[in-house]
């Protein structure tokens, strides 16, 4: 049985968690510029980085293959500290070529005001948000993914946290939190557009009652 050991995110492990994002994101369909699109992983791990109070890495055979962050209401967010300056990321996406400098923008700018439109005035008021989990394909079939979850859940449990949300959409592997217990509380239909191309995807939020 292959071993698999967890640990606190450390900032030698920030390469291989833009690599992570690359391999399950599929971002080089829309993004084509190899340089360009290295800055806009890095641009978003560190949205997910500022934002994060807690953040574990999946190790197998002394590699990383899965991350989780999460944040928790009123705790530190610990995780900024890892944040490099972004001027040399910014550059590179204000100077890239027209297409993949508005592919970038379409992206994120739908992915962001999708996510405000699914938890503004909701019910629910949340303690904490899962806000980032994945695997590296070598992980996929070892149960890593649910162990990641399991370790954010244990950590929910002794903190008294009595829910959190977390968005995914259809491009993901979103049965994943059904399998665990989560429920899908909204969904948004949103349509990309990439240049003369057009791609509807759905947004899902999810919450988890601890």
């Amino acid at each position: 049985m292959d071993k698999i050991t967890f640990r606190n995110v450390e900032q030698q492990d920030l390469a291989t968690l833009c690599a992570i994002i690359k391999e399950t994101w599929d971002c080089d369909e829309f993004i084509k510029d190899e340089q360009v699109l290295k800055a806009a992983i890095q641009v978003y791990l560190n949205q997910v980085l500022l934002a994060s109070s807690y953040g574990k890495v999946a190790v197998l055979d002394g590699e990383v293959v899965g991350v989780i962050f999460a944040s928790i209401k009123g705790e530190d967010l610990i995780y900024r500290l890892l944040v490099e300056s972004e001027m040399e990321n910014i550059f590179v996406l204000m100077n890239a070529d027209e297409s993949d400098k508005a592919s970038f923008i379409e992206y994120m700018y739908k992915l962001d005001s999708s996510y405000e439109e699914l938890i503004v005035n909701r019910a629910q008021d949340y303690d904490g948000t899962l806000q980032f989990l994945a695997l590296s394909p070598k992980a996929r079939g070892k149960g890593v993914g649910k162990l990641l979850w399991q370790t954010l859940h244990t950590y929910l449990k002794e903190k008294e946290i009595a829910s959190i949300y977390v968005y995914t959409d259809n491009g993901c592997n979103f049965e994943f939190y059904d399998y665990q217990g989560f429920a899908r509380v909204d969904t948004k239909e949103v349509v990309m557009k990439f240049g003369d191309e057009a791609e509807s995807m759905e947004i899902y939020l999810y919450d988890f009652q601890v």
